[in-house]
């Protein structure tokens, strides 16, 4: 089984209510995608910081999985720099910077990106 077919298998309730779908999975790279639902939106029609967050944690929790990493505790910091609406998909990356995990400690960066959807044919 590889790393993208366990995580896809074995989603956290809270990930699944939320669309949570990893897209890609190995030890060194890890990628999940949301796309905005009106009812993970406030008023008007924009994303809500809250599920931005929850998107994140769970992500960072799941994604330690197939890196192999423990995950004693997960620090979250956002930016909120843009807004994201209806049809619009989120996407987070998590990379390995450290390839020796047994003697360095595991470093990550995650960043998020908005899409708009595609036009219609």
């Amino acid at each position: 089984m590889t790393e993208l077919e366990f995580l896809q298998q074995r989603t956290l309730p809270f990930a699944a209510l939320l669309g949570i779908r990893f897209t890609a999975a190995s030890r060194e790279r890890v990628t999940a995608e949301l796309t905005v639902r009106p009812e993970l939106c406030t008023r008007p029609d924009i994303l809500h910081g809250g599920a931005v967050m929850a998107f994140a944690g769970l992500f960072a929790v799941c994604a330690a999985v197939p890196m192999w990493a423990d995950t004693p505790a997960v620090t979250l910091r956002a930016s909120m720099v843009g807004t994201a609406s209806p049809g619009n998909t989120m996407r987070i990356e998590l990379f390995r910077w450290s390839s020796d995990a047994e003697r360095a400690p595991l470093l990550t960066a995650v960043t998020a990106l908005t899409r708009p959807p595609a036009p219609p044919p």
